[in-house]
């Protein structure tokens, strides 16, 4: 029998909220969701990332680049210019669905046997990444919620390497675990690999992949009435993640106790 789940496809505007929707989600009552996101113009910051050695905050402060914080991905730092050239994909299931241990791998395979089928391109699982060959077409995140856990990640269709180097910052250590040493040869924009790809396509091959391996259904729907009231209750807590001190230190800041909120 072919179960039914949610598909959401969304653009926000504002950076802030990219996070919370996940979030709303994650601890609400909600169905099975591969939920897409176009994400704004913004520096992306992971929790453990320190903001000194990765993110030129003058230059992003002086060209209105917000910065945001994430309190759950990991310590990366990306830019995005907002021109819809990465796509951001979200799915979210109950535990039962995937054992927590193996769902990063087997999203990592519905990515590649979707890219596979549809542009000829293979793909890798390493260290939560995508990659072709040594290099990275996206990346993978997890968190749990308090009623659905979540794979999400990325996948690169172009990448404007000037202003990523304007933005961000490259210290050696950054390139001690990588294959490569510097970010000419690390991203591998996937419109290099197939000029015929496109955010549309791209949506359509990946739903077509959790289809085909959960043999499900996606039916098109928006957030429900409990979404929607998680996601305006976070509004509230906007100020403390646009504080300087969220943004620098995350939940462990030295000048406020984050750690419970």
């Amino acid at each position: 029998m072919t179960e039914e789940w949610r598909l959401l496809e969304l653009k926000v505007d504002d950076p802030v909220e990219t996070m919370n929707i996940e979030k709303a989600i994650l601890n609400s009552e909600s169905p099975t969701t591969l939920l897409f996101l176009l994400p704004p113009k913004l520096v992306w910051v992971g929790k453990t990332c320190v903001m000194e050695k990765n993110v030129n905050t003058e230059y992003c402060k002086e060209q209105g680049i917000p910065i945001v914080r994430s309190p759950v991905d990991p310590g990366r730092s990306v830019y995005y210019d907002g021109k819809d050239t990465n796509l951001w994909f979200y799915f979210i299931f109950t535990p039962s669905l995937i054992p927590s241990g193996d769902s990063s791998i087997v999203v990592a395979d519905i990515i590649n046997m979707a890219l596979k089928k549809f542009y000829d391109v293979s793909i890798k699982y390493i260290d939560n990444d995508y990659r072709v060959g040594n290099r990275r077409i996206g990346m993978s995140s997890y968190s749990r919620g308090l009623h659905k856990m979540c794979v999400s990640g990325e996948l690169i269709l172009d990448v404007n390497l000037a202003e990523t180097k304007k933005a961000l910052l490259f210290p050696e250590e950054k390139w001690r675990k990588k294959p490569v040493n510097n970010i000419e040869k690390w991203f591998l924009p996937l419109r290099q690999l197939n000029p015929s790809i496109t955010i549309q396509n791209l949506k359509e091959s990946l739903r077509w992949g959790f289809e085909s391996f959960f043999n499900a259904n996606f039916v098109e729907g928006s957030l429900n009435p409990n979404e929607r009231g998680l996601l305006d209750g976070y509004v509230g807590q906007k100020e403390k993640h646009i504080s300087e001190e969220w943004i620098k230190y995350g939940r462990w800041s030295p000048v406020k106790d984050y750690r419970r909120h």
